[in-house]
């Protein structure tokens, strides 16, 4: 805007007569997430207008999203939710406009792909399993090796996995695993010995880090005792001295077995009872015997 005495200096040229208020806007150049909301305020000064239009225009796009707005005092608000790309805003009334500023929108880490290994114990002779691919939650015989390799959507400063006892409810971790991040990707392995919940958090090479992260679930199955059932004999039996006996037995397990054995142990008392009565009986011959020499 010219001065009054730039004007005198020059009274032959037409000069556009000043604007009856001005707009300014805030917040201006600013950095957000992605999926996050901005509040954008415009402020009005001197013969304030009922309305204005705040305009908005994506990168690389050439139309724009203009939205009208109603004020108070000269005041006008308007939210932008769930930002998903960058752009230019700016606000204008008539031939007054505000400066224009950029939104930037960055993308935060997240898993893109994940491939889960498991590796049971050799006893149980169940052979590896590889989940397909991003099924994340784990049913396992306790004492199971998973291996779990990912791909992040941004190369990444350290990736890991925290586990949580059992129960959606529960914020509680009891422990973590940091995977060895390699770019874009990381791996790590864990053994499964409980119920429970695990997830999985990044930070990539800017300071970011994940939101939202999903909630996986891990299932230890117990390996089982085995169970014994003797069929024959059924129940207490009397035989004679040096008699067989045909034991049949049959065994269960959850994996199976090698080896069966058979323990038992002797009543020794009825024998014991049995040879005292012989010697009782044996006694006054022996002692006879030995009086007379």
């Amino acid at each position: 805007m010219l001065s009054a005495a730039e004007r005198v200096m020059k009274p032959g040229e037409e000069f556009a007569r000043p604007a009856p208020f001005t707009l300014t806007i805030t917040p201006g150049d600013v950095e957000l997430v992605r999926g996050d909301s901005l509040v954008v305020m415009i402020h009005a000064e001197g013969d304030v207008p009922e309305k204005i239009t705040l305009e908005r225009m994506e990168t690389g796009k050439t139309a724009g999203e203009p939205v009208t707005l109603e004020g108070a005092e000269g005041e006008f608000k308007y939210t932008y939710k769930g930002i998903t790309s960058s752009f230019n805003y700016w606000a204008f009334s008539g031939r007054v406009t505000t400066e224009r500023y950029k939104v930037s929108v960055r993308e935060l880490p997240a898993v893109r792909f994940l491939s889960i290994r498991l590796n049971p114990p050799a006893y149980t002779g169940l052979e590896e399993k590889v989940l397909e691919e991003n099924v994340g939650d784990i049913s396992a015989v306790v004492g199971t090796n998973a291996k779990l390799p990912i791909a992040a959507t941004k190369p990444l400063k350290a990736a890991t996995v925290e586990f949580l006892k059992a129960g959606r409810a529960s914020e509680e971790i009891v422990k973590t695993l940091d995977l060895k991040p390699e770019g874009s990707r990381g791996e790590g392995v864990f053994s499964i010995s409980d119920n429970g919940y695990y997830r999985i958090r990044l930070t990539d090479v800017d300071g970011y880090e994940s939101k939202d992260a999903i909630l996986y679930r891990i299932t230890a199955r117990p390996d089982e005792h085995p169970i014994v059932t003797l069929h024959s004999p059924g129940s207490d039996i009397d035989i004679a001295a040096n008699s067989q006996v045909p034991i049949i037995a049959e065994a269960v397990d959850d994996f199976g077995f090698t080896r069966m054995n058979l323990r038992y142990f002797m009543h020794l008392l009825p024998h014991i009872l049995h040879s005292l009565s012989k010697l009782c009986h044996l006694l006054p011959h022996l002692l006879a015997r030995f009086l007379t020499g």
